[in-house]
């Protein structure tokens, strides 16, 4: 039909009630934020296709933060109402952002883990997580703990990104995906081809 979206989803975020979604779309070049009420489909977050790589949203579903490979960051603090660029041209390759979206990090391919304090409007590198190919990062809920992960690492910080830790899961190989609970003590994993991995500290 004229107008419909692409026909799968390769990632996709939501707020705290599931009431605001974030998806990126096959190719990875299509990404449509959802909000409630009887028309569903917010404005596209960039008028051109990109190579969307993530997407983080807030509780309250305000502060909105999208990465694209090779591209400035994209953000919102009002639901997309209004939206700006910031930040280097990076190969951004995920972002994820505290329950109130205030603290962010993002994940580069080839160079270090960035945070933003103010919902994405500034960001700064954090040296001490390595300059890696990174390919993902989760982030707790209060912000103070986050993991980051390459195909073959998995590292975690617990004071806020100043020092990083490996705790890469013995002999695991091609990691595609990790997940950090929102008080940051239990780290999920996934690998290919392969199994899940878990560990609680």
């Amino acid at each position: 039909a004229a107008g419909a979206l692409p026909p799968y989803i390769a990632s996709c975020c939501a707020s705290a009630n599931g009431d605001y979604r974030a998806f990126i779309y096959s190719g990875k070049t299509y990404l449509r934020v959802y909000k409630p009420g009887p028309s569903v489909g917010l404005p596209a977050i960039s008028a051109t296709a990109k190579d969307w790589r993530g997407a983080t949203i807030s509780d309250d579903g305000n502060n909105i933060i999208c990465v694209a490979y090779g591209e400035p960051i994209t953000y919102s603090t009002d639901a997309l109402a209004t939206k700006a660029t910031t930040g280097s041209s990076l190969n951004w390759t995920g972002v994820d952002s505290s329950d109130d979206g205030t603290i962010a990090i993002a994940s580069p391919y080839g160079d270090y883990i960035y945070e933003s304090t103010d919902s994405g409007a500034n960001w700064s590198s954090q040296t001490g997580s390595g300059s890696r190919d990174w390919i993902g990062c989760q982030i707790s809920g209060d912000g103070a703990t986050r993991i980051a992960w390459t195909a073959t690492e998995i590292y975690r910080s617990t004071d806020s990104g100043t020092t990083w830790t490996d705790i890469t899961f013995t002999g695991i190989t091609n990691i595609l995906r990790c997940g950090l609970s929102p008080d940051g003590n239990t780290v999920l994993t996934g690998n290919y081809p392969g199994y899940l991995y878990y560990r609680t500290f």
